[in-house]
């Protein structure tokens, strides 16, 4: 009995309690159900699926930085960003002669400062005096000169920073239009293969560009090498070939073997060859000389342009055209000239710069010729006997 009594104030005091509980739910619940119709920022969300966990096209909620969930506009992609080419490679690139550069050490402001390397490749610096940056990285700079000012520093945290680079010098050879070294700007952009090619003139007819080399000196007097093919960047658009050329760069374009023809034309016709070739027309044509036409020009429009055939001394069916080898010989082929054909490698080529195109005479010219030069020896007296003969005729006239 007294057992039942003592449980009895916990029970009642547990159905109090649970009741308060309950009925203040209801309300809560009563009160969201039938709140005044004033908008929230709930209201004005669209209505989302009981099952669903997560609002729609929101995500999971963000979390603090670590969890693996994006935290930040950026990473969310809400930010924009300016494809802005930030050149040359500061990963690649050797400091020299020219460059300006910032050197920040932490928290010591006073050794602090903008430098420009000098013809030696050396920087002034407080307490360092003169010392030598020729041929490092920006992170090779960096620990040098960390490692030095420990000397005077508790743990000196240096910076190197690029802010202006020199021009870049490098090599062009091979199957090039005008080969030699050239001096490139690296502002606002460092200059790649293809901005080279440009500066050059452009890639020859013979040019294999498949197989291009850049040629990069190393400190220890060794040669990295890169393979460039811009044939992929010509035909697919991809241009992960085109590597930003360094100060010192040599750019190889070797002779091709065996080109069909279709890449030629494609090659003739895209901004890595001379958009303008220069050829002569000679012979029987009637305006016969040098002219500047467009890339891929094919033989006959080379013809028009030099105011066609002369008839009837022009041989309209063999054309020579005299093209100058690799090597340094001259070539001569005999084209079978079908003026009204399309472009083909066999009667209507495509002519290449230096190109000299040679029309013949025809076999009736061949023969007139022929005879004006055998007659010639004799013309002296046939003049005479011409002349004695007027004379003798207008005397007979006179009597």
């Amino acid at each position: 009995m007294s057992s039942q009594k003592a449980r009895s104030p916990a029970t009642t005091a547990q159905r109090c309690i649970a009741s308060l509980l309950a009925g203040t739910l209801t309300a809560i619940a009563t009160g969201w159900t039938s709140a005044p119709s004033a908008q929230t920022t709930t209201d004005l969300l669209p209505a989302v699926p009981v099952e669903s966990a997560e609002p729609a096209g929101i995500g999971p909620p963000l979390s603090d930085p670590g969890n693996g969930l994006p935290t930040t506009g950026d990473e969310l992609g809400i930010i924009p960003r300016l494809d802005v080419e930030v050149e040359p490679d500061v990963g690649l690139f050797r400091l020299g002669p020219g460059d300006n550069i910032s050197i920040n050490i932490f928290n010591v402001p006073e050794f602090s400062g903008p430098q420009q390397i000098l013809v030696d490749g050396t920087v002034t610096l407080a307490l360092l005096g003169s010392v030598s940056l020729q041929g490092l990285t920006l992170a090779e700079a960096s620990d040098k000169l960390a490692s030095r000012y420990s000397a005077f520093l508790n743990n000196p945290i240096v910076n190197v920073i690029l802010t202006a680079p020199r021009p870049t010098r490098v090599n062009a050879i091979g199957e090039i239009e005008r080969p030699g070294p050239y001096v490139l700007e690296t502002v606002p952009l460092a200059p790649k293969v293809t901005a080279l090619l440009q500066t050059a003139g452009g890639v020859t007819g013979q040019a294999d560009i498949r197989n291009i080399q850049v040629r990069r000196p190393l400190n220890d007097g060794g040669e990295q090498l890169f393979d460039v093919n811009l044939w992929d960047l010509i035909s697919a658009g991809d241009d992960s070939s085109d590597i930003v050329l360094l100060d010192g760069d040599t750019i190889f374009v070797p002779t091709a073997v065996d080109v069909p023809d279709d890449e030629v034309f494609a090659i003739n016709g895209s901004t890595l060859a001379p958009a303008q070739i220069n050829v002569r027309v000679m012979g029987e044509v009637r305006s016969p000389g040098g002219l500047t036409l467009p890339a891929n020009t094919p033989l006959n429009q080379a013809i028009f342009a030099a105011g066609g055939f002369l008839p009837p001394r022009a041989n309209q069916n063999t054309v020579g055209i005299l093209r100058l080898d690799p090597n340094g010989t001259v070539s001569r082929l005999e084209i079978p000239i079908d003026i009204l054909a399309s472009v083909n490698d066999e009667s209507n080529p495509t002519l290449q710069n230096s190109d000299v195109v040679i029309v013949g005479k025809s076999g009736l010219a061949l023969f007139t010729d022929g005879l004006a030069t055998l007659s010639s020896p004799f013309q002296p007296v046939l003049t005479i006997f011409g002349t004695v003969r007027s004379i003798q005729e207008t005397f007979d006239e006179d009597n």
